[in-house]
């Protein structure tokens, strides 16, 4: 048996959120961009935060891991849930798009090779938490070192 393969799948999925053009920045359905651990959401559009979750099944040819996504917003008036819902669904299409067409992000750790997204959950409304409305997004992504 070969050696195992262990990526930075969240560094992966936070550096390929934040790099597709047209998603994050201000005015973009992800304003603030996508981070690793939770952070507040800004005073105007969405912020996602990524998560690794269980399992996780590295082998000897790719590692693969589940990742949730939070999308965050705050506004009045029904406007928070409706930047959070824009922004994740966005997010969304954006990784679901991965399947079969594997994409190279620079990391912490190194370049990562995303494979595919596979078995999404969402995007689901989880509710407002602590003044942010917030939708989340689950899904399986399988990485190789880059």
């Amino acid at each position: 048996m070969g050696q195992v393969v262990i990526v930075d799948i969240e560094g992966a999925a936070k550096a390929f959120i934040n790099g597709v053009l047209g998603l994050t920045g201000p005015g973009m359905p992800l304003a603030a961009g996508a981070h690793i651990g939770r952070l507040r959401s800004p005073s105007r559009g969405a912020i996602a935060s990524v998560e690794l979750l269980s399992p996780r099944t590295p082998d000897d040819v790719a590692d693969t891991a589940r990742v949730s996504f939070a999308v965050s917003a705050v506004g009045s008036g029904g406007a928070g849930r409706q930047a959070a819902r824009i922004g994740c669904e966005a997010l969304a299409r954006a990784v679901l798009a991965l399947q079969g067409d594997p994409v190279t992000v620079q990391t912490q750790g190194g370049p990562v090779r995303l494979l595919a997204a596979s078995d999404p959950q969402g995007p689901t409304w989880t509710g407002d938490q602590g003044g942010e409305a917030t939708y989340r997004l689950d899904v399986t992504l399988t990485a190789q070192a880059g």
